[in-house]
């Protein structure tokens, strides 16, 4: 590991450090959609270790109307921890080659998850994850374009979390209102860039809640941090 490398995981184990709840992390299991490693038999095979990071950002007309709807005598402002999921550390391993399983530890175990992306046909993927605050979530996506190294999906998702008032971190029953479940649904893209010295994901979504009927918006990105030496070369087939 280089030293470039140690200095992301210094970065992200500081931010780790301020954090006590996580959203839903990016989905560690989606890189089975850019891979193009034929794998015989139904073995389990360890693929590699990733960190990654993801936001949902609320619009100020969701929090207007939650406050108004729910009340809080202590703060109108919505927790913003809620919002960020992070892993610091995912393991990510195939069966075969047509299942992706991503482990997350979530942020000191806090908000750890699961994730999986089945591999429908040639092009479609379907992927669920969940943690334990709990939330989770539903995507199916369309490989639209992929080179052997970069590549992009789009699709569309279902979303289930939590939110609550108050930027308190350590906020107890008594110190925050628990709001009811947010679900939303929207469309996402996935993009991926793989180099000599990178492999990140980015994914960029907008969603609507059901309950106000505003605009969610959705980003993330996901990167390598150490990965099982392949033994066949990317392929130069380009794929439409």
């Amino acid at each position: 590991m280089d030293k470039f490398q140690m200095r992301r995981i210094t970065f992200l184990l500081i931010i780790a450090l301020c954090l006590i709840r996580c959203a839903l992390h990016a989905p560690i299991s989606e890189h089975i959609i850019f891979s193009n490693n034929e794998v015989t038999g139904n073995n389990l095979k360890f693929i590699g270790t990733n960190s990654c990071v993801s936001k949902s950002i609320y619009t100020s007309s969701f929090e207007r109307k939650a406050h108004e709807k729910y009340g809080t005598e202590r703060d109108s402002t919505l927790n913003s921890y809620r919002q960020l999921g992070i892993s610091l550390l995912g393991f990510a391993y195939n069966i075969g080659d047509f299942i992706s399983i991503g482990i997350s530890t979530g942020v000191l175990f806090i908000g750890s998850g699961l994730d999986c992306t089945m591999k429908l046909t040639e092009k479609n993927y379907f992927t669920v994850s969940g943690n334990i605050s709990p939330n989770f979530e539903v995507i199916f996506q369309r490989r639209m374009y992929f080179n052997g190294k970069n590549g992009f999906s789009f699709g569309a998702f279902f979303r289930h979390e939590t939110q609550e008032f108050g930027t308190n971190i350590f906020n107890g029953s008594k110190q925050s209102s628990n709001l009811a479940a947010v679900n939303l649904g929207g469309i996402r893209g996935l993009f991926s860039y793989k180099s000599d010295r990178s492999n990140l994901r980015g994914i960029i979504g907008l969603g609507m809640e059901t309950e106000y009927k505003t605009a969610v918006f959705i980003a993330g990105v996901s990167f390598l941090l150490f990965s099982r030496k392949q033994k066949e070369k990317e392929s130069d087939i380009y794929d439409f």
